[in-house]
């Protein structure tokens, strides 16, 4: 008899011990101007949004500040990875770095998406303004700077005649990134 393959979920956490790093690229960039402060509850409201998590209102300040003009980076995948995977990768941080340590980097770069960005990307989107953001129903993520000073990560996916649903994951949640999800990143640098 044959040797049994390994399930599915051990083969996965195998593969990506071994996997080399994956990279990524810059498919779009897209700057935003100035935007005023705004009420978290306010970001993602209906008639574009037809669902929103509970959980950014827990979670995510109350109200988001008053932005500077900045440039978001639309970024492809050329492989699969969880979100601290790919945020190593982004980085150049040593593979294994904690949570902690990623979340204070990404911190101090500036790539962590406030709302109010992550909401106009999904307002030009809707407006079929060129962001190269999917709009058939696979997620949009981004990183996002919770209250307590952590990262999580944003989400937003059109279906079509359905409108845009957003959401908040944990940073350290073990879904994998495809090479059919965007990734936003706010002052991108190569």
């Amino acid at each position: 008899m044959g040797q049994s393959r390994p399930r599915p979920s051990l083969w996965k956490e195998k593969s990506m011990k071994t996997a080399e790093i994956q990279l990524t690229y810059v498919i779009k960039t897209t700057k935003l101007m100035a935007l005023d402060s705004k009420r978290t509850d306010q970001c993602f409201v209906p008639p574009m949004c037809k669902h929103r998590h509970l959980d950014m209102a827990n979670l995510l300040p109350e109200c988001q500040p008053e932005t500077v003009p900045c440039t978001i980076s639309t970024l492809a995948l050329t492989g699969s990875s969880t979100f601290l995977q790919y945020a190593i990768t982004l980085l150049g941080a040593p593979v294994g770095s904690s949570v902690k340590r990623v979340s204070a980097l990404l911190k101090d770069r500036g790539y962590p998406l406030l709302l109010t960005h992550f909401d106009q990307m999904v307002v030009r989107t809707d407006a079929k303004l060129n962001t190269d953001m999917r709009t058939n129903g696979i997620p949009n993520f981004c990183f996002l700077e919770n209250k307590d000073g952590s990262i999580s990560m944003g989400f937003a996916h059109y279906k079509y005649r359905m409108g845009w649903y957003v959401g908040i994951l944990a940073f350290d949640d073990a879904r994998y990134l495809t090479r059919a999800h965007r990734f936003l990143v706010r002052n991108y640098v190569l």
